[in-house]
């Protein structure tokens, strides 16, 4: 920056430091005008005359390097990267296609392997489904005939039970009208209220299984024909 502004008071002031006659016309020699003044082989033209010191001050100035900046930049080069790149051998493109080709099959065979599995899966578990429906579904076992010894068939009772053991005791069949009347109990429980008793149960374990079940006065009710049937 000094030399800048040096040059720039050396320009102004280059006319008062010029030659004895006060002209500041530059000369061909200063480089700063492009025409000079021809000069004859035989001298008749007027010889040139010597820069003053400001114009040599000046053309210091300018060859400074502020005024002819030059940069060296240097650029990075892989090797071998003006090479041409090298032709790829047939086999290697045929290998190349044919690994290719692989590829597409193996990912087509996925597919296929991947639907195939889908459409088993489907049809195994609607038939999981159905065995395990199956197996929750509950057993119904068969009516007893008997319990305790007693035949409890709805056909092998009479429509009105009631009636009937009513006309026992007034005949004296007291222990009949006893028997008909805890028989149409037991069966009334089994087919009406589908108590849970079983040819093999006892009379407590019917009067505990029809209390579970009924509950209340029917409950009482059967529990006072026990009592007196065991009596």
């Amino acid at each position: 920056m000094k030399n800048v502004l040096l040059a720039c008071l050396l320009a102004v002031c280059a006319p008062a430091w010029g030659d004895d006659s006060g002209s500041c016309k530059p000369d061909a020699e200063d480089g700063l005008s492009s025409t000079a003044a021809p000069v004859s082989e035989s001298g008749s033209g007027a010889p040139a005359r010597e820069p003053s010191p400001a114009k040599l001050k000046i053309r210091e100035v300018l060859a400074s390097p502020e005024f002819s900046p030059e940069k060296t930049i240097y650029v990075p080069k892989i090797k071998g990267e003006d090479k041409a790149p090298e032709k790829t051998p047939d086999w290697v493109k045929a290998l190349k296609k044919f690994f290719q080709g692989m590829a597409e099959v193996l990912r087509a065979g996925v597919w296929i392997l991947a639907g195939i599995g889908i459409i088993i899966l489907i049809f195994s578990l609607h038939y999981w489904w159905r065995a395990v429906a199956a197996r929750h579904v509950a057993k119904v076992d068969p009516l007893p005939t008997r319990v305790a010894g007693l035949d409890i068939r709805p056909e092998t009772l009479p429509d009105d039970v009631g009636a009937a053991a009513r006309a026992l005791w007034l005949t004296g069949d007291a222990i009949g009208a006893l028997s008909l009347l805890y028989r149409g109990a037991l069966s009334a429980l089994v087919t009406r209220f589908a108590v849970g008793i079983k040819s093999s149960s006892t009379e407590e374990e019917c009067l505990h299984a029809a209390k579970r079940t009924l509950g209340g006065s029917p409950a009482g009710y059967f529990e006072a024909l026990t009592r007196a049937w065991q009596r």
